[in-house]
């Protein structure tokens, strides 16, 4: 929102990963010090457990001192210097597994021990790390500290808690998402719910010749609510910083284990139970999940499937024209919108991407071409990169446009998309009649379609391209702050279709626009969605 707001976005769309919201499969809910190493292996190349950051210090497991059990964590450091020394063992998982958003209610639980010869010059801290908050994107903490705490209540977004470090072992159970609501959590600028727990890490410092050595064992990660719980907790939140920020939120959810990702933009409809169906869910019953519930959803990234592909002597027209015929097959599996806007290319260049929805239009599936930021952190994407985004065209003289006006633009394709940073003006794809881009258009055979273009607020030196059934027909360098242009379809078959893109200066892809399709009567029968008839 931070970052919408500095873009002048009014309405923002959030689709968190819909597995993320409850317990994951596979979720590591702790550690067990009984392991023979710190770092965990798991099947299928799955691992949890420990690294370590050590500064002449020492991480490691200790046999004999446990609370619980054989073993435990130890950490110790020492150093003479004046200034502090610091060891830490820092805790992670692939695909972050551990991690989840404070909506759930996280509780961590953990025993420790700390020994140390002069507690003025020595700390033990359990630094348990939040989300990144604004506006200096670094991450938020609440700490733990027995021992000298100076210093460390002067670092943005950080709580700093005493810790009763007595003699032997201690016990200390936080409520995380209590603590993040605390007025001492507020005063510090710790946001509050809108955080996840990303990590925890154990460390010592030490100065002036001070020794510390600290324990831990028995640390467990639990969640106090329900998945669907947590989506609806996420929604209200939603709402209340919107208000902070001038923006309006939609909270829909991003399906992301049931085959390939889907954004589901529809509030209406549930998350999917996971847990219940044994996290066995195919791709074709998540599409028929959110269309039952009268949702509608997007086909995310379509090229995801070669995310790790080796792509030395691949073929990739091949591959596009094996998706098209696939996608064909299914009709889309549902979806009314494709993710498009990926300049940068996601797993396949641009160019593929734009052949694969154009092909699929011409098969008479029309997909609203749309681009997001994917962020999956405050630092990336937003400014730079994929950073796409969209605008639909809802009535916006209303009070405040709902969540069934943006669907019927999604429906209807009246939208473009493109970077925030630069596209900044008024963008008008048309007939001269005044249909709207996403229409598709009945005709007679061999009528002539006029498809105009406006933009306004475009830099000189910007190319602008007319794309006709996927081909680039003409193209124009902009000139001046404002530029229009028109261009000519013939209904000469079945389904033909016009848009539009846009490249800046330096070549890379800043707009897109939704085609305008022209369908001619004569030719043959398609089923044209009620949404995107358009009346000449």
């Amino acid at each position: 929102m931070y970052h919408a707001r500095n873009l002048n976005m009014k309405y923002i769309w959030f689709t968190d990963h819909d597995i993320r919201m409850g317990r994951k499969q596979y979720a590591i809910d702790g550690f067990d010090f009984e392991a023979p190493e710190l770092v965990i292996k798991e099947a299928e190349g799955r691992s949890h457990g420990f690294y370590s950051t050590e500064h002449g210090g020492n991480v490691s497991l200790s046999k004999g001192n446990a609370y619980t059990g054989k073993q435990c964590l130890q950490i110790s450091d020492t150093t003479e210097e004046v200034s502090w020394n610091s060891t830490e063992a820092i805790f992670w998982s692939s695909g972050k597994r551990h991690s989840a958003s404070l909506l759930a209610g996280v509780l961590l639980e953990l025993a420790f021990r700390a020994e140390c010869t002069d507690w003025k010059n020595a700390r033990f801290i359990v630094d348990i790390q939040l989300s990144q908050r604004p506006p200096e994107h670094t991450s938020a903490h609440i700490m733990y500290v027995a021992g000298n705490k100076e210093e460390l209540e002067n670092n943005p977004h950080t709580l700093v808690l005493p810790l009763e470090a007595t003699e032997g072992w201690n016990l200390l159970s936080c409520n995380l998402s209590a603590v993040a609501l605390s007025k001492e959590a507020e005063a510090c600028g710790i946001g509050g719910l809108d955080n996840a727990f990303d990590t925890i890490m154990f460390r010592v410092e030490t100065r002036c010749g001070a020794t510390v050595t600290a324990w831990v064992d028995d640390f467990k990660i639990s969640i106090e609510k329900t998945a669907q719980e947590t989506l609806e907790m996420q929604r209200k939140v939603a709402q209340e910083k919107g208000r902070i920020y001038g923006i309006v939120p939609f909270v829909g959810m991003e399906i992301s284990e049931a085959g390939p990702h889907k954004n589901c933009f529809s509030s209406q409809v549930p998350l999917i139970p996971y847990e219940e169906m044994n996290y066995k869910v195919s791709h074709q019953q998540g599409c028929e999940w959110v269309i039952k519930r009268g949702g509608i959803f997007a086909y995310n990234h379509p090229f995801e499937r070669y995310k790790r592909a080796d792509f030395r002597g691949l073929d990739m027209e091949a591959e596009v024209d094996n998706m098209i015929e696939e996608f064909t097959q299914h009709a889309a599996w549902g979806a009314k919108l494709l993710e498009v806007g990926f300049p940068e290319g996601r797993y396949f260049p641009l160019k593929y991407h734009l052949k694969l929805w154009d092909a699929l239009g011409l098969h008479g599936i029309f997909l609203t071409g749309y681009g997001s930021s994917d962020n999956h952190s405050n630092q990336s994407g937003w400014y730079s990169g994929n950073n796409f985004a969209t605008w639909f065209g809802v009535d916006t003289q209303k009070e405040r446009p709902q969540e069934a006006d943006f669907i019927f633009a999604m429906k209807s394709g009246n939208a473009y998309t493109g970077d925030p940073c630069l596209v900044t003006g008024e963008v008008i794809l048309e007939t001269e009649e005044g249909v709207p881009m996403g229409s598709v258009i009945e005709t007679e055979f061999k009528t002539n379609i006029t498809v105009m273009f406006y933009c306004s607020e475009v830099k000189r030196g910007w190319k602008q391209k007319w794309v006709v059934d996927g081909n680039v027909v003409k193209e124009n360098v902009m000139t001046s702050d404002v530029f229009a242009d028109y261009c000519y379809v013939e209904a000469t078959q079945s389904l033909r279709l016009a848009r539009v893109e846009v490249y800046d200066e330096n070549g890379r892809c800043i707009l897109l626009t939704n085609p305008i399709y022209i369908y001619c009567k004569d030719i043959s029968k398609i089923d044209v969605p009620i949404e995107r008839r358009g009346k000449i």
